[in-house]
């Protein structure tokens, strides 16, 4: 099976400010709610964590969202986590219509280095940040103790797969700070 890897630097600061005016928060969580409970349970979204940048360095604006879900329903007290989904418009003239990026987004993504539970997502200075909780030795499966922050760098490299086919590969480079 091919998979996107997406791996993230230190930060600090949180900016909830879109690059290009207001998010249209309804719609990006209308769609990933549909996406999302087809691919899981428990779905659940805080609409100011989605945050608007060009991931892809394609030249267009991605919406990139971090929300929680149990992929694959598997019930229990750890399984929920935190997912990264990538969402865009479909072209500047139907902004209005917003698609999953399904090679850029969990689970078709595979997500190295970001811990299981994210509770926040910003912009600052154009660069996107994230924050939540991690385990520290004795922590319960489901309630991890320590908080951290970090930035998140997506790096594109292209995997080929064989002589005819290439995969674009996003990996997160990762440093995390506790505090």
């Amino acid at each position: 099976m091919k998979k996107t890897l997406l791996v993230g630097l230190l930060a600090l600061g949180f900016n909830t400010a879109s690059l290009a005016g207001p998010i249209p928060a309804n719609l990006v969580a209308k769609t990933l709610k549909g996406y999302a409970e087809s691919i899981g349970c428990n779905f659940e979204l805080d609409r100011s964590n989605i945050v608007e940048a060009d991931v892809d360095n394609d030249g267009e604006k991605e919406f990139i969202v971090f929300y929680f879900i149990d992929i694959g329903c598997a019930g229990g007290s750890g399984t929920t986590r935190s997912a990264l989904a990538v969402l865009r418009p479909r072209d500047e003239f139907h902004k209005e219509d917003i698609y999953i990026v399904p090679e850029l987004s969990e689970p078709a993504a595979e997500v190295k280095g970001i811990p299981r539970f994210v509770d926040r997502i910003a912009l600052k200075n154009g660069r996107i940040f994230y924050r939540g909780m991690i385990h520290k030795e004795g922590d319960p499966n489901n309630f991890p103790s320590v908080s951290f922050e970090s930035q998140l760098d997506l790096i594109k490299i292209e995997a080929e797969i064989d002589t005819h086919f290439k995969k674009a590969i996003y990996v997160r480079k990762s440093q995390e700070k506790a505090y």
